[in-house]
């Protein structure tokens, strides 16, 4: 379709920029890869979690869902929903996977959570979550 042709609402509502307010907090927080991108060499379950933010678009609206998943099982340990792609969504993730392990897994030492280098992963909150729960990034 081009530029000059009238284009139904809805595709127009689709291609709208969002704008949205975060807190990117800038870091020079940096983490090795200690997965090396063997992500089906894990042994045991809760020795590695994976997480990533990723966003949906429901209802002609933009959605953002942070997900923590067993390296092992592959199965979801936690998964958040929000209108922000913020460091709050990424934060009651975490805390709740934190939770749901302790349960199971007393003894979080060791653990280790890979991502990528987003400014929600380099924070020096989601540090200091991880160092006391005696999580690796």
């Amino acid at each position: 379709m081009r530029d000059n042709q009238i284009q139904p609402e809805y595709v127009r509502k689709m291609r709208r920029k969002i704008n949205y307010k975060q807190n990117k907090e800038k870091s020079l927080l940096q983490y090795p890869d200690l997965i090396n991108r063997k992500f089906n060499d894990i042994k045991t379950k809760f020795s590695v979690l994976y997480t990533d933010v990723t966003y949906l678009i429901w209802k002609w609206e933009r959605y953002y869902q942070s997900t923590i998943i067993d390296g092992y099982t592959k199965k979801i340990v936690d998964v958040k929903w929000s209108k922000y792609n913020d460091n709050k969504l990424v934060m009651d993730n975490l805390n709740d996977a934190i939770n749901k392990i302790k349960l199971i897994k007393k003894d979080l030492n060791g653990i280790i959570i890979h991502s990528n280098h987003g400014y929600q992963y380099t924070s020096t909150i989601y540090h200091d979550k991880c160092l006391s729960n005696g999580i690796i990034i």
